[in-house]
């Protein structure tokens, strides 16, 4: 029987190495071809990822300076004697959480001083600024309800309430109560009953507020 003869394995690792350098080169010559149809689109992206990391990097530092900066402002303003201007200033200027806090204030010495007109504005700017955040929106709505109700604008307040007391919102308690207590001031004891009892039934009811509703039921039950 005559044996097989297998060709030499020399031929086959030259051929495979001269394959991939035809391979590299095919390749190599490809992405210079990419590179010279798109380099300026790559370039330009490039850049424009690193312009814009650049700027919200600035951004956050300067807001930073600007946030320290009214922290400081704030804190001036209510060293005694009180300085409302600069509390005004920081108000109508200012963009961090102590801006709010000064409208906040500003507010509440309106009210102290009977310009409730300043009070309501205040408040109003807030609501109607949806950069704060809608906790912050709804606790200036319930202080502006509770101020227009002892300035007797009955139905203004309670406008502002029954869109507070929708189920899960955060200050939806106080504002049943409130809606209670509206409705003794106009003399209507049925439906403060109402208004109570619909509190008082909320499992969810914080124990300040059914104390007080608890004490105003009995106040109208005698």
């Amino acid at each position: 029987m005559t044996k097989r003869q297998h060709a030499p394995q020399t031929s086959d690792v030259q051929t495979n190495a001269f394959l991939r350098e035809v391979d590299d080169a095919m390749h190599e010559d490809r992405m210079k071809e990419l590179w010279n149809e798109y380099k300026y689109l790559l370039i330009g992206g490039l850049i424009s990822v690193f312009v814009v990391f650049a700027g919200i990097r600035y951004y956050n530092e300067v807001r930073e300076d600007s946030d320290i900066e009214e922290a400081k402002l704030y804190i001036r303003s209510l060293q005694t004697p009180v300085n409302y201007e600069e509390l005004a200033r920081l108000a109508e200027q200012g963009s961090s959480g102590y801006a709010l806090l000064a409208k906040f204030y500003l507010a509440t010495h309106g009210i102290n001083i009977g310009n409730t007109m300043a009070a309501n504005m205040m408040y109003v700017g807030i609501t109607e600024d949806n950069r704060n955040a809608k906790i912050y929106r709804d606790l200036a709505n319930l202080y502006n309800a509770k101020m227009l109700t002892e300035e007797n604008q009955y139905n203004l307040a309670k406008t502002i309430l029954a869109g507070l007391s929708d189920k899960g919102l955060p200050f939806r308690d106080s504002s049943i109560e409130w809606l209670g207590y509206i409705s003794e001031k106009e003399e209507r004891p049925e439906l403060a009953k109402q208004f109570y009892a619909y509190a008082v039934d909320n499992p969810q009811t914080t124990p300040g507020i059914m104390e007080r509703i608890k004490a105003r039921v009995e106040v109208l039950n005698r």
